[in-house]
């Protein structure tokens, strides 16, 4: 544990109040992080109180109480797969423990609060995407279905429970199953869009096609004042599927 942070939970949990900062001190700011505080300690007031220090570093903490049992050492568990924002409250508090464990209704409760749409959930048009569902199904037939592809599909029934409250449907989209499955095969998140531009590039080749070849250049098209008059939906022989 750092010192400084030492000095200021031991202040805390003592006098109940952190060390005064001197005056003009100016901390960094911070993406917004919300918080839940549970004390495990068996101390009245450990969670209230750190509380209000976490909200003086710059914290949303949106939740406090004690826990059922007591738990020792001090942990701090990341529910939203940002493991970063585990690391950096654990800094704050000179805490040493830290996790990732994402919980699919600690997301949804989350998300809901904010007004913010998970990544991965949602479709103009769909309230079911058939290439999301097509995935999972792959996924599940190749054995390759793992905690990631788990985790979405728990989170979109949290979801689906929360539907009515939300105000529409918000179902997992192709990017959110290509996603999980990339996740559970090994790859690094960073390849995610790249992995989307492949699924993607077969289409866009026939697209840009069929417009030089029929169309004139420079053309402008209304999303939705348009129709189809191509290939009607073919279904592949069983071989090839």
């Amino acid at each position: 544990m750092k010192p400084e942070a030492k000095n200021q939970l031991v202040a805390l949990l003592l006098f109940g109040r952190p060390i005064e900062e001197p005056e003009g001190t100016i901390r960094p700011e911070r993406e917004r992080v919300t918080v839940k505080v549970w004390n495990a300690s068996g101390r009245k007031g450990v969670a209230y109180r750190l509380t209000k220090f976490l909200r003086q570093c710059g914290y949303d903490v949106v939740d406090w109480g004690n826990y059922s049992m007591e738990q020792i050492p001090t942990r701090v568990v990341d529910r939203r797969g940002n493991i970063g924002n585990a690391q950096a409250v654990a800094g704050d508090l000179g805490v040493e423990s830290y996790h990732s464990e994402p919980n699919a209704k600690s997301l949804v409760d989350d998300c809901v609060r904010q007004h913010d749409t998970p990544p991965g959930f949602g479709h103009r048009f769909h309230t079911r995407d058939p290439r999301a569902a097509r995935l999972f199904q792959m996924a599940l037939e190749l054995e390759l279905e793992g905690e990631h592809v788990r985790l979405i599909r728990a989170t979109a029934r949290a979801l689906e429970a929360r539907k009515e409250q939300i105000g529409y449907a918000l179902p997992v989209n192709v990017d959110g199953a290509i996603a999980a499955i990339c996740a559970d095969l090994g790859f690094a998140y960073e390849l995610g869009n790249a992995v989307f531009l492949i699924s993607r590039l077969p289409g866009l080749i026939a697209h840009a096609h069929e417009e030089r070849a029929r169309q004139t250049s420079m053309r402008q098209i209304d999303p939705k004042d348009h129709d189809y008059d191509g290939a009607q939906q073919r279904r592949l022989p069983e071989g090839r599927k």
